[in-house]
């Protein structure tokens, strides 16, 4: 009887650990995305915007003479197009009391939240990248 009862306590026992494991790594996988994520994510590439335009009028003059910096110059042109893209989609998707008071979302919105964090995400690529090549290529022509 004793070992009956061992047995059947030890059973629930990897019954239980497996599924608060099982939980975990669902929870983990579905981590929330919030707005703020979101907007923290656009808040710290915002400002990069005015490298953009630096960096841009810096490879304007060298275009007529190097391919290369029409490329880069064109990266920049793209980054800039995406940031003004996801800004306008994001405030079309999303009403001011979502975006500035964190108001609940639906299944739905909550849905396009996680779409958009992947999208500004990509967006923070994009910019960052054209940002660091037309840095270094600027570097190269001094």
């Amino acid at each position: 009887m004793k070992k009956r009862a061992l047995l059947l306590f030890l059973t629930l026992s990897v019954i239980s650990c497996n599924f608060q494991v099982n939980t975990n790594k669902e929870s983990e996988d579905s981590d929330e995305v919030t707005m703020s994520t979101v907007l923290d994510i656009h808040d710290e590439v915002m400002p990069k915007m005015s490298d953009i335009a630096k960096l841009s009028g810096a490879l304007k003059p060298l275009i007529t003479e190097d391919s290369l910096a029409q490329k880069k110059f064109d990266d920049l042109v793209r980054a800039h197009e995406e940031m003004m893209n996801w800004m306008q989609d994001f405030g079309t998707k999303f009403n001011s009391d979502e975006i500035m008071n964190g108001a609940a979302l639906s299944k739905e919105k909550q849905d396009l939240l996680i779409q958009e964090k992947i999208a500004i995400d990509q967006v923070k690529e994009t910019m960052l990248s054209a940002i660091s090549n037309a840095e270094n290529f600027l570097k190269e022509k001094d």
